[in-house]
């Protein structure tokens, strides 16, 4: 911006300059015009005097030839009036050496002279020695010397007025040419880059981000459109910075909402369970309890009853209270990992001979009825870490829905594999299968299907999710596939000893 400053100020010196330049020698040229017409002036007042002072010398003149005599009164007042003619002339002719300098102080000078001349010639006359055709001569030149300058001042007048004339006309043709090119390199280097960025600004207010200006004009301005250009890429930035710190702060916002919200979702599910868990206690309870109080209001009507009797009823008791006992621990094992994974108490533990030792003790169970119970594995070992006791009630649980949800004598194939992430132990029956309207909530507590409620009376519905808490607490999982009329398979993953285990 300075040096755009600096660029027009140069600009318009240069223009003063050239105006100044016609603008002297007009100024000196109407200097001499004035000088000219204040000498024109005097020497019109000289020529002026000349011609009365010869009139007056001619009326002597006459007066002597018609016998006037030289000491006649008519005389001398002829000659005071000459003398007065001859002190204008004097005059004037001293203004006009005053006007013109010491240049032409030599040529008035011989106007003295030729003055003094005529004055004595005319006093010659006066005395009657003189004819006086000499003074006239010299009054006739005097006169015809100041027609010259006269002339000779109008010539250098017109001169002047055609130079000042030439030199208008070069000024106006030169400020014209300037005002042209200027108004041209005005347009061209500052009023279209200005336009320029005017057309930038409003692009940007509009939204236009990425409108950029080609740099043209002078170098200010595109100092100026390099400029805009890097304001506009620096706000351009600002917005989408902004843009992405607002998605940002959406995102992060509708995280934490959805956080949130699975936390809420998790404390209603963890209230809901509470409630679920105490009403599930009440109601198992419910029977056992009514048994034991049963078996107590009984001993206690008939003290005397023989000892056998309170035997049984205390045996009854006691059984009631283990299995009370079980189902409160196995309630309490599936609450604990459904509110995260339960703890198990984890040793090494040997698949291949616990699956054979549960499964060898239920064969003749099954072979009486006319079942069978395979099992089926080309390992030579596959240890774990994991609670022996539970996972020997996991497959118990597993078997023993494949014998009671079978109509007629079951066939059962137990089977280990080694698998990617562990071990895959399945139990595939070939009985009823299960209903698919019911298969998705088969891991809910103490949910029956219909046909399982009719075919096994005695189950409370906690076979499979207590399964279900087992196969997590080890950090593994289970799934079931069933068809109607085909049967179930239930396959459980288990990881090895060396990828661990989750509790201790």
């Amino acid at each position: 911006m300075n040096k755009l400053q600096r660029e027009i100020s140069l600009a318009l010196i240069g223009l003063l300059l050239l105006l100044c330049l016609p603008a002297a020698i007009s100024w000196r040229a109407l200097d001499e015009i004035a000088g000219n017409s204040e000498r024109s002036s005097v020497a019109n007042e000289v020529l002026q005097a000349h011609m009365m002072l010869g009139m007056e010398a001619d009326r002597m003149r006459h007066f002597l030839e018609k016998g006037g005599g030289t000491d006649d009164p008519v005389v001398q007042k002829h000659l005071d009036t000459i003398a007065e003619h001859a002190a204008h002339i004097r005059g004037h002719i001293g203004e006009e050496i005053g006007i013109i300098g010491k240049g032409g102080a030599a040529e008035e000078a011989d106007e003295f002279t030729r003055l003094d001349r005529i004055l004595r010639q005319i006093a010659l006359t006066a005395q009657g020695t003189s004819t006086g055709t000499s003074w006239s001569n010299e009054i006739d030149e005097a006169i015809a010397h100041e027609h010259e300058e006269l002339d000779e001042m109008e010539q250098e007048n017109a001169a002047s007025l055609v130079q000042i004339r030439f030199f208008m006309l070069v000024a106006m043709v030169v400020v014209g040419l300037v005002l042209i090119v200027g108004a041209i390199w005005l347009r061209i280097a500052i009023v279209r880059p200005t336009v320029g960025l005017l057309q930038g600004m409003q692009q940007l207010l509009a939204g236009e981000r990425s409108y950029r200006i080609k740099p043209n004009g002078i170098a200010a301005m595109q100092g100026l459109q390099r400029t805009f250009n890097k304001l506009a890429e620096q706000l351009a930035q600002g917005v989408e910075a902004v843009a992405r710190n607002r998605k940002e702060l959406e995102d992060a916002v509708a995280n934490r909402s959805a956080e949130l919200r699975k936390v809420n979702a998790e404390l209603m599910q963890s209230s809901e369970r509470r409630t679920q868990f105490l009403a599930d206690i009440s109601h198992e309870l419910r029977t056992p309890l009514a048994i034991i109080s049963g078996e107590t209001d009984v001993a206690l009507r008939n003290p005397d009853a023989p000892a056998a009797e309170h035997r049984n009823s205390l045996a009854r008791v006691r059984d009631q209270a283990r299995d009370m006992a079980r189902l409160v621990d196995d309630l309490l094992f599936m609450a604990r990992n459904e509110a995260g994974p339960a703890a198990a108490r984890l040793k090494p533990v040997s698949l291949l001979p616990l699956i054979k030792t549960v499964t060898g003790s239920l064969q003749p169970l099954l072979a009486a009825d006319g079942g069978t119970l395979e099992f089926r594995s080309d390992m030579s070992s596959a240890r774990m870490l994991g609670d022996e006791g539970r996972l020997r009630q996991l497959l118990i649980i597993l078997l023993d829905n494949a014998v009671h949800y079978s109509e007629h004598a079951p066939d059962i194939v137990v089977t280990l594999e080694q698998a990617r992430d562990g071990f895959l132990i399945s139990v595939q029956d070939k009985g009823n299968g299960i209903d698919p309207v019911e298969l998705p909530h088969v891991f809910e507590r103490f949910r029956r299907g219909k046909r399982g409620a009719e075919q096994n009376g005695d189950g409370t519905g906690l076979g499979l999710p207590l399964a279900k808490a087992i196969a997590e607490s080890h950090g593994g999982s289970i799934t079931i596939e069933s068809a109607e009329g085909v049967g179930t398979k239930v396959v459980v993953l288990l990881p090895e000893a060396t990828t661990g285990s989750r509790g201790s």
